[in-house]
């Protein structure tokens, strides 16, 4: 979030801010700083360009929740290529309510990891997809559930978007609240990894 001016500290602590006395966040659980996707406003957060390519090592750390299940696919974070194909670790919530991870090259290479366990509509999930070298992982709630050793090639992509707008044939909207959304270009190890799931959390108002 961006303000201007100067903030009270009561006002702080409301975003979930962590007074001197205590380690604990005087806020509610889900504080006012969220990012809230309607379907039916089919919104989506574009980014000025792709964080990272598929060449590099890179991360993708989100908490969020759904608001209801899907008809078709929700996308959280995405980047993709001109014509929609080529694709570089984009989050979803798939027709199951279970969370995927996808890349794809331009050679139409695809890699689709899906989590095991269906997601709960209204509950706060910390989602990450990592890519180191040739290996590709993803993880709910600090526990990895899938995993590739999947090689890529050249792979075009142009634009990157948080939540997604609803696309003919397609429908990949977000319908839910987007917390924190942590894109990584570079190695992430396990333990930097934790760190990472363990902060988005906080600022979701769960504990890992």
């Amino acid at each position: 979030a961006t303000f201007a001016g100067t903030l009270t500290a009561s006002q702080i602590l409301s975003y979930g801010g962590i007074p001197t006395t205590t380690t604990a966040a005087a806020s509610s659980s889900s504080g006012p700083g969220y990012l809230e996707f309607k379907a039916a406003n089919a919104t989506r957060l574009l980014l000025g360009a792709p964080v990272f390519g598929m060449a590099d090592d890179h991360c993708v750390v989100a908490a969020l929740s759904i608001a209801a299940t899907p008809p078709w696919m929700y996308d959280i974070f995405t980047q993709r290529g001109a014509t929609g194909t080529p694709i570089v670790c984009e989050l979803n919530i798939n027709v199951a309510n279970k969370p995927d991870a996808t890349w794809r090259d331009d050679a139409g290479t695809l890699l689709q990891l899906t989590g095991p366990t269906p997601l709960t509509v209204g509950q706060t999930y910390v989602i990450a997809a990592r890519k180191i070298g040739n290996t590709q992982t993803l993880w709910v709630n600090g526990v990895q559930v899938a995993s590739s050793n999947t090689a890529f090639g050249t792979t075009t992509i142009t634009n990157a978007a948080i939540g997604g707008d609803s696309q003919t044939g397609g429908g990949n909207y977000f319908n839910g609240n987007i917390y924190d959304i942590i894109p990584i270009k570079g190695t992430v190890s396990d333990a930097d990894l934790a760190v990472n799931g363990k902060f988005s959390a906080q600022l979701a108002g769960i504990t890992l």
